[in-house]
């Protein structure tokens, strides 16, 4: 785990010094990949605590999603107790309900044509839809 966690970091350095000397759209995707690893290993591992056995190191990478432009608070909040509490309830899981009507995580949520493509389409989606989050609770 410390290798995977030095060659992460290292190439997350890398990524950050490659984007601003060279300012290129390749840049741009490669601190984009990196950034999306950032936050669905690092950040998510070391928020439930699991990603080394130091309490203080996990506290310190949960802070990595503040590298990639959003807020390990605010994430930590949403997935512990939107998520956890309320694991793929329709109402209250906000990783449900943050897809529609693009994607659909649940047979019991409103079903459209383009719903039976979604397998196809929906990697292209996820890195939008943190930003479709305006509210904690559907209404």
């Amino acid at each position: 785990m410390e290798a995977y966690i030095v060659v992460s970091v290292v190439i997350s350095a890398f990524a950050y010094w490659y984007y601003i000397t060279a300012n290129t759209l390749f840049s741009a995707i490669f601190l984009g990949i990196i950034g999306a690893h950032i936050g669905m290993t690092l950040n998510h591992c070391a928020n439930h605590g699991g990603l080394t056995k130091s309490a203080t190191w996990n506290k310190i990478f949960g802070f990595s999603n503040d590298l990639i432009g959003a807020s390990s608070l605010v994430w930590s909040y949403h997935h512990h107790v939107s998520h956890h509490i309320y694991c793929n309830d329709v109402d209250r899981d906000q990783d449900v309900f943050t897809g529609l009507p693009f994607i659909r995580f649940d047979a019991r949520q409103p079903a459209h044509w383009y719903n039976k493509f979604q397998h196809i389409y929906m990697g292209l989606l996820f890195p939008l839809l943190f930003g479709k989050r305006t509210s904690f609770f559907p209404p």
